[in-house]
């Protein structure tokens, strides 16, 4: 019954993946993810794999527009983390039914990668005013080569958000979409500039941020060690928790209850559910007292 029922699921995202891509897909990439995918394919009970998909480094989407994934990294997983599990798809559905969001929303995104998330906010914002930060040097690159395929005018940042302003340094701890923070030089370390929250969104001339979206693999601790400096400017976040880093759901939670404003969880049965898992996990805030007005002055 169980393996049914995951077939089936397997099946609904593999669907829901397609939905994304048009013809070709994903030309000559690496033979480990063409084994992994066609592997999903095949458990999923899907016999057509060999027509959707065909081998290459653009991917092509339905909606018209293409991105750009490198061989063998991981870029394949973290296009399949935003498409095909839809992973921030939810937590949008509950901040458009609790927050008056305005035609031209203004949307964050710490930890912008080669801009997948920044796609998605444009395919469902396309008049969003797009804020992109990304430290490491190769993914910025591939981020605004990106960014200038589909034709947006984000603003891109190269550089890593902290509870400081001054130098940090990269450590890849997991391959593209896994570079950590750290503030004294290591072996293989790579320095870039550091900066606040509050610092970024004044240097970029922003006021209200309507969607905070942080991916930064743990250094959401030192984000939200100063909430209180930045958290009556944005009306709703979504964050991805690093528990082995040491910051969870009961210390994002205590975070928000610093902060002096009032914050509402997002599903938060599912957040309770994940508090006690060392696997990173996303969870939602809406911030109430700024949910039902769109403010006047926006940056």
């Amino acid at each position: 019954m169980m393996l049914v029922r995951f077939r089936r699921d397997l099946q609904h995202r593999v669907r829901r993946l397609r939905c994304y891509l048009s013809l070709p897909v994903l030309k000559r990439t690496s033979r480990w993810t063409c084994l992994l995918l066609r592997l999903t394919f095949r458990l999923a009970g899907l016999k057509t794999f060999g027509k959707y998909v065909h081998w290459s480094t653009m991917v092509h989407l339905a909606s018209g527009f293409d991105v750009e994934l490198r061989p063998g990294t991981t870029d394949v997983a973290v296009f399949y983390e935003v498409f095909g599990r839809e992973a921030y798809s939810r937590f949008l559905r509950t901040i458009e039914a609790e927050v008056d969001l305005p035609e031209q929303p203004v949307v964050v995104d710490l930890g912008a990668n080669i801009g997948l998330t920044a796609l998605m906010f444009k395919l469902r914002y396309p008049a969003a005013r797009l804020l992109c930060v990304e430290p490491e040097s190769g993914n910025f690159n591939l981020l605004q080569r990106n960014a200038a395929r589909y034709g947006t005018d984000a603003v891109m940042v190269n550089a890593l958000i902290t509870s400081s302003d001054g130098i940090g340094y990269l450590q890849d701890c997991g391959g593209e979409w896994g570079y950590a923070a750290c503030h004294v030089p290591a072996a293989g370390s790579q320095p870039v500039r550091a900066m606040r929250l509050p610092q970024l969104l004044r240097e970029s001339g922003v006021g209200t941020v309507d969607i905070l979206k942080c991916d930064i693999e743990g250094s959401e601790v030192e984000v939200m060690s100063d909430v209180e400096t930045w958290g009556d400017s944005v009306r709703a976040m979504i964050v991805e928790l690093h528990p082995k880093h040491g910051y969870g759901l009961r210390q994002f939670a205590a975070d928000l209850s610093r902060s002096g404003l009032e914050w509402k969880l997002i599903d938060p049965e599912a957040a309770v559910r994940r508090a006690d898992s060392p696997s990173p996990f996303i969870v939602g805030a809406v911030n109430v007292g700024l949910a039902r007005f769109s403010p006047v002055c926006r940056g």
